[in-house]
């Protein structure tokens, strides 16, 4: 009869708290793989990410006013995600895990805020559509059927981009 009442408590606890139950089930490696996932989707491509990043197939960026709002909207949600997880009492090495993790949502600003050059460079448009293609074609040859849609799918989406 206890162990009932005391599992009622912790159930209600983790479903009533605010915060407590997304802080019991995020961690610093959720929210690592939730945010290098979206950035491998919505990033922008650059020759520092030539081959670092494996991307989704198929996608296609979209550098609007409207997507790059969406972005920050979605940015903001990774950042307070991030503040929750700080934990000074963690061991040091989660500590600079954690650091490194708001150095890479800090670069999002950066790109999307600071830098801006979706918004007043037209040599980034040029990147992202020459750079994807580049990317798709450094892997070796022969192509096989997977790797050859990959490069068909990027050209076909230099127009898109460019519009």
């Amino acid at each position: 009869m206890m162990n009932r009442a005391v599992t009622s408590v912790v159930v209600y606890l983790l479903l009533t708290v605010p915060g407590f139950a997304q802080h019991a089930a995020d961690s610093d490696q959720r929210l690592a793989s939730d945010f290098w996932s979206w950035r491998a989707r919505y990033g922008e491509y650059t020759s520092d990410d030539v081959p670092r990043m494996e991307r989704p197939s198929g996608v296609v960026r979209d550098w609007s006013a409207a997507s790059v709002e969406r972005q920050r909207r979605e940015l903001a949600a990774f950042d307070e995600r991030w503040r929750v997880l700080a934990d000074q009492l963690v061991p040091v090495p989660q500590q600079v895990d954690h650091r490194l993790l708001g150095s890479a949502l800090a670069r999002v600003h950066w790109e999307l805020d600071i830098q801006r050059r979706w918004q007043r460079d037209p040599g980034f448009y040029i990147e992202q559509t020459l750079t994807p293609v580049g990317e798709a074609l450094t892997v070796p040859a022969p192509y096989d059927e997977m790797q050859s849609r990959e490069i068909l799918s990027r050209l076909n989406n230099i127009p898109q981009i460019l519009e």
